[in-house]
């Protein structure tokens, strides 16, 4: 069935309903970066995928490698220059990832959190690149992918929703920027939830999953910040319970403090 079974809607109609449950802070940022509403039991994140080289640890950093594949002396002079110079590589990446090859796998955040002594539990951020303390990670570490659940994280997820969902199909909308910063805004589709990963089209410049995914009795939500490492579905307890017992997924429940 592929993309064809996914029909476009109209975004600005669709996405009403969730500017009407956001805070005036995130009704502003929602057409850009995902809408983050509120009005269900329970919520949870599902931190993406991040994952580790099995042939040992590495000093290197991501920008050590960069810089030393980079000769600055050949650049040209002046203030752009001095910014490039300046900059920082921290080897994360943006869109959707799977287990990038043989010799790698997965890392839990918090096996790698117990690892550096960083406790998530105290974090006033949801989870995003400050929950560790790199400023250019190891090139032995793949980071999170900012803006998109990973292919495996997706497929589990996308399984316990369609359980959750009757058999109507399902809405998914993309954020201006998670659909390629386009000049239309925002795009729409209605569809099988089970087929989601078929929306992730790089020529349209959808190259990670969906902003939000919701059914149409909206008794669930799926919302994915183009900023954010991490995913938070919200819904009635029993599907939260779900998720938090799902080995495939890493989770963690997370409130921001006042």
């Amino acid at each position: 069935m592929g993309r064809k079974a996914w029909r476009t809607l109209d975004y600005q109609q669709e996405t009403l309903w969730l500017a009407d449950r956001c805070s005036a802070e995130q009704r502003k940022h929602g057409p850009t970066t995902g809408f983050d509403a509120a009005g269900w039991d329970a919520t949870i994140w599902i931190l993406h995928a991040m994952y580790e080289d099995t042939s040992g640890d590495s000093a290197e950093s991501h920008d050590d490698r960069y810089r030393r594949g980079t000769d600055f002396s050949q650049l040209q002079t002046g203030s752009v220059d001095a910014v490039v110079s300046e900059l920082t590589v921290t080897g994360s990446q943006v869109g959707l990832v799977s287990n990038p090859r043989p010799g790698w796998r997965r890392l839990r955040w918090q096996v790698l959190a117990d690892r550096l002594g960083v406790n998530h539990a105290e974090e006033l951020n949801p989870p995003c690149f400050r929950w560790f303390p790199f400023k250019s990670w190891p090139v032995s570490i793949e980071p999170p992918s900012e803006g998109s659940l990973d292919e495996d994280s997706t497929l589990a997820l996308a399984g316990h929703l369609s359980r959750h969902s009757g058999p109507h199909d399902c809405v998914a909308s993309y954020g201006f920027l998670a659909s390629g910063w386009s000049d239309a805004g925002g795009s729409c589709f209605a569809g099988p939830v089970l087929q989601v990963l078929d929306l992730v089209d790089e020529v349209a410049g959808r190259i990670g999953t969906p902003s939000n995914v919701w059914p149409v009795d909206r008794s669930w939500l799926v919302y994915t910040d183009w900023d954010l490492w991490a995913t938070k579905v919200s819904g009635s307890q029993q599907l939260i319970d779900e998720l938090s017992h799902d080995e495939t997924l890493e989770t963690i429940h997370w409130e921001p403090v006042d």
